[in-house]
């Protein structure tokens, strides 16, 4: 999506930690950051707290080492967090391998949270963890006291207490003799157990690497010394990090981005088949869309088609496909894709259809996980099931899913996220945004779902009507089914025949009149999920 972005992957310290950040660190990440177990956000569960993963002191050591031995630790920065509250924390951090420190629930204090624990419930009485912004609104959700959050007094006070820490971090470096924080990289030397020595020994975790100590790049050294210096002014390792080959599929595609302009409505076409391989395409393209029209004054999106890819060989693409897609721009596969399909688009169109097989048959047509996970305009349509978590966090984006059950539904089996057509917490976090979906909506759904519709089909041949809807929903689930009222009809009707044009494209026009037919009688085939105006529980202390 953006070349010149660094890549974090956060991971959590748990055993063999070495190896999982060498292996990041070949994957071709800028950053690996290190989640220790005393942190953990304000929605953990109390279990997760206490009893999951290791001290990013342990993770910090093993992966340091690990890419010391590798010879690639100057390739990529090591970030440590996990409930660190001194500047102590960050020198011994620092002794023991890690770049940089960062702070979650120190920094979420400093802006006044009280650490309710309740960050999901979307009752934060400090006006934090929270979409409601007024004390009336507060009011009309049920909490029972409540203070807006005031950003710049709230950003002042976090500066000035992080400013603080910093001249602490200053004067203790100085006290070891040092000018510069960063020199004290890998120190081991300058560390020693003054606690608890008879309880447990920690020689292993402190003891010197005296052979590793020297950061200079010892593995490929970099001839075009720019990069290099101003990665250095920006407190980066100065070399840099390892590259996977380009995915070939996805460098054509953008290489779009200058006709897109000149040209409008470019139209290309794949027939041969994707695989595995092919990820995230059209997210490069995307991209460079998104930047024209920040730096270079493009027009700004719209309905208008810049380009339109076809990917028509009748498999599946790898995971990403259409990530962070852009006005102006729509992807289409014809056989399936695999997980993230469409994640944080912010216009355009994005559409997954059955491709044909050797017989000529319309098959599979479906997605992996996270499909349109925090999508926030634009529209989506997938024509088979879907994995996991479909939309969760959906933000603004129009949705079809178009699959069906195979056979009546008969819950008494157990195990309905092995028949549904969406496999579990469905619209999960859902904020706003408009759905249908044709088949079995899948179990757990709308969990957290605080905005937004979703549109779900009835059928008594299939078993699918009200009382088999409620069955799906996410328990604790702050939300109700009810008729479609003039919108929704208005909404089924819009969603559905956008989707039928999209099958029209494919030449499936039975098939787009099945759903237009559908969208005609909507009142009779769909309900509607909305979620409660009131979402806080008076039960739940909210002070």
């Amino acid at each position: 999506m953006n070349p010149d972005l660094r890549v974090s992957v956060k991971v959590p310290v748990v055993p063999n930690i070495g190896t999982i950040g060498l292996g990041i660190a070949k994957a071709g990440a800028d950053i690996i950051t290190l989640s220790g177990f005393e942190g953990g956000t304000g929605a953990a569960r109390q279990h997760a707290l206490r009893h999951v993963g290791l001290p990013s002191d342990i993770g910090t050591r093993l992966v340091h080492r690990a890419l010391m031995e590798a010879g690639i630790r100057n390739r990529v920065e090591i970030w440590a967090d996990g409930g660190y509250r001194h500047a102590h924390d960050i020198l011994k951090l620092i002794c023991m391998g890690a770049n940089r420190i960062g702070f979650g629930t120190l920094a979420m204090v400093s802006l006044g949270c009280t650490i309710c624990r309740g960050c999901q419930l979307d009752t934060c009485h400090v006006g934090i963890a929270t979409q409601i912004e007024t004390t009336a609104q507060a009011t009309e959700h049920g909490l029972k006291k409540f203070t807006p959050q005031e950003v710049e007094s709230g950003a002042e006070s976090c500066a000035r207490f992080f400013a603080a820490m910093g001249e602490e971090v200053r004067a203790l470096t100085a006290e070891l003799g040092y000018e510069r924080t960063q020199d004290l990289l890998g120190r081991y030397d300058l560390l020693q157990q003054v606690a608890h020595a008879d309880r447990i020994d920690l020689s292993e975790l402190i003891s010197p690497l005296d052979q590793y100590l020297d950061l200079a790049p010892i593995d490929l050294p970099v001839s075009d010394p720019e990069p290099v210096e101003a990665r250095a002014e920006a407190g980066l390792v100065r070399a840099r990090p390892l590259r996977m080959r380009p995915k070939s599929a996805s460098a054509q595609i953008a290489e779009l981005a200058g006709r897109v302009w000149t040209s409008p409505g470019v139209r290309l076409e794949f027939s041969r088949p994707t695989d595995a391989d092919d990820r995230v395409l059209g997210a490069e393209l995307a991209g460079a869309i998104a930047r024209a029209r920040i730096y270079d004054g493009a027009p700004e999106g719209s309905e208008d088609m810049l380009a339109e890819l076809e990917f028509n060989g009748g498999s599946v693409a790898g995971q990403g496909f259409g990530a962070f897609n852009a006005w102006g721009l729509a992807v289409r596969v014809e056989g399936g894709a695999q997980d993230g399909v469409g994640k944080g688009m912010l216009g355009g169109t994005v559409s997954i259809l059955k491709g044909r097989n050797r017989e000529g048959r319309r098959v599979n047509g479906s997605v992996g996980k996270s499909f349109a996970y925090g999508a926030q305009r634009g529209r989506l349509f997938v024509q088979g099931s879907a994995d996991s978590r479909f939309c969760i966090r959906l933000s603004g984006a129009d949705v079809v899913l178009g699959g069906e059950p195979a056979a009546p539904l008969d819950d008494a089996r157990g195990s309905i996220v092995d028949r549904a057509n969406a496999k579990g917490f469905a619209f999960e976090y859902m904020t706003s945004g408009r759905a249908v979906v044709l088949g079995d909506l899948g179990p757990w759904a709308c969990a957290g779902m605080t905005g937004g519709r979703v549109y779900v089909r009835v059928n008594p041949d299939w078993g699918l009507g009200r009382e088999a809807i409620e069955r799906r929903l996410g328990e604790g689930a702050k939300v109700e089914l009810a008729d479609l009222d003039a919108e929704g009809v208005l909404d089924v009707e819009d969603l559905l025949g956008h989707y039928a044009a999209e099958l029209r494209a494919t030449d499936q026009d039975s098939e787009a009149e099945r759903v237009l037919a559908l969208a005609t009688a909507a009142p009779e085939h769909f309900l509607m999920i909305v979620p409660h105006r009131v979402q806080a529980d008076p039960n739940i202390s909210t002070e």
